[in-house]
């Protein structure tokens, strides 16, 4: 009886062991398997975003090859008291060194025009004040006639794109 009674015991032992086991499959069967690679994933989208806000906020100077028209017109409508006497665009330059997935390009638009002293001031103001950037420099202001004088001007934007003018 003695024996029979240890061997009941070793068995309900067992069978609490193998209950055990089954519950904890049981609960590893009820866990995502996939919940650590979700997470994960939230986590380089989070960054992405954090990278992108970041990204957006610096390049809000720039202007897109497809915007360039329109950013012209409205650099060309400031100078309406100027006289247009030349104008030539320059071939696009990279500001990153060497061949880049991804690169910065300068565009340049030579100008020459003619206007009084305060028709040019107000240009430039105007010019700075569009809600898309224009760089000028390269500034020559040579007085021909008075109250007329002769204005060079370099202007550049920049942008992601090789391509200047498009649409």
């Amino acid at each position: 009886l003695q024996g029979d009674q240890q061997r009941l015991a070793s068995v309900q032992r067992d069978i609490d062991i193998a209950h055990l086991e089954v519950e904890g499959r049981q609960q590893r069967l009820l866990r995502d398997p996939d919940s650590d690679v979700r997470d994960q994933l939230k986590a380089v989208e989070a960054q992405l975003q954090r990278f992108d806000s970041r990204l957006k906020a610096q390049t809000v100077d720039l202007i897109a090859a497809e915007e360039m028209p329109n950013a012209l017109h409205a650099l060309l409508a400031q100078g309406k008291r100027l006289t247009m006497v030349d104008m030539k665009s320059v071939a696009p330059v990279a500001l990153l060194p060497g061949e880049q997935g991804v690169n910065l390009y300068r565009h340049e638009i030579r100008m020459q025009l003619i206007g009084g002293y305060s028709d040019v001031y107000q240009y430039l103001r105007g010019l700075e004040q569009l809600p898309r950037h224009f760089y000028w420099h390269q500034f020559d202001y040579q007085v021909e006639e008075w109250p007329h004088a002769k204005v060079s001007l370099s202007v550049y934007t920049l942008s992601s794109s090789k391509e200047f003018i498009r649409g």
